[in-house]
């Protein structure tokens, strides 16, 4: 999955061909020029059943061909607006209730969980947290702990500025 991609409508197959040869991809561009989400796999290992595309969230039941495992995934790109962010965690809930599947969810929600997730930048919106541990308690879903580098993304700014 890549996310924040901000490839134009004109390129897309193009950069599809390129990418990965002989994978399938789909991606969030008639909802969000650029689009932001690109989700791709390889045909030979999954089926892929795309339940929608949204400006924020690609739905996806998958079934692995080897062992015939099936599950929810869905590519996820949060807005930072904590407004149009309640649009997703809407989303979340239509899902959560029309399915039993396994799910997961993968990508960037743009709110963290936890003050010790985040360093610098903005102060953290303790309301938006909030609705964000909700919606995962709502859904069922479970956040799993991390390997390897805590924070993988930093602006290289010094001070305050630095996020």
């Amino acid at each position: 999955m890549l996310f924040e991609t901000k490839v134009r409508e004109n390129n897309e197959e193009c950069i599809a061909n390129k990418m990965v040869p002989n994978w399938k991809f789909i991606h969030n561009g008639d909802r969000d020029n650029p689009s932001r989400i690109w989700m791709g796999w390889n045909q030979g290992s999954l089926e892929l059943e795309v339940i929608s595309v949204s400006r924020y969230l690609i739905p996806t039941k998958m079934t692995t061909k080897s062992s015939n495992i099936t599950f929810m995934c869905s590519a996820i790109y949060g807005a930072k607006s904590q407004e149009l962010r309640r649009e997703l965690w809407a989303e979340f809930d239509r899902i959560q209730n029309t399915s039993q599947l396994a799910w997961a969810l993968l990508g960037d929600f743009n709110v963290v969980r936890f003050q010790g997730e985040k360093i610098g930048g903005a102060f953290l919106n303790e309301e938006a947290v909030e609705e964000f541990n909700d919606c995962l308690d709502r859904s069922f879903l479970t956040d799993l702990t991390w390997k390897g580098q805590f924070l993988t993304w930093s602006n290289g700014r010094k001070g305050r500025t630095d996020v």
